[in-house]
Formats: C-alpha cells, sequence, structure tokens
C-alpha cells in the first residue's frame, strides 16, 4: 500500500504467548463471556494486525477448549 506521499505503508502483524495472569481488575472471557473477578488467574494474549491493537482474555479452561 502507498501513501501519499510516495512512502510505502508497512502492515506487521504479531500475536503473544499466552501469559497466566491475576486479573488487576473485572474482565470478561473472549470464550464464555463470564466474567473474570479481581484476584482471579486469567490467561492474556495480546497482538496487532495492521494499526489494531487487541487483548484476549480467558479463563484457562476456557483456553483449554479454544485450542482443541
Amino acid at each position: 500500500m502507498v501513501c501519499e506521499g510516495g512512502i510505502k505503508e508497512i502492515s506487521m502483524s504479531f500475536v503473544s504467548q499466552d501469559q497466566a495472569v491475576r486479573a488487576q481488575k473485572r474482565y470478561r472471557c473472549w470464550f464464555c463471556n463470564q466474567r473474570i473477578d479481581i484476584g482471579e488467574i486469567q490467561d492474556k494474549r495480546v497482538g496487532a494486525d495492521g494499526g489494531d491493537f487487541w487483548v484476549m482474555r480467558m479463563h484457562p479452561e476456557c483456553r483449554d477448549l479454544a485450542d482443541k
């Protein structure tokens, strides 16, 4: 893709490894849409695609189901 100034725009994508972290605030599980409470262990995955940045949070058991 070329911008108006003739400079080529580069699109980069990445997805991180899952990280098991404690929730610092309430979140919703990406897989089951149930609440992840403060202090609960969650699996966190971050990524970027083009100019979009995203964070996916899941219960560990939901991550296991999603990976099947």
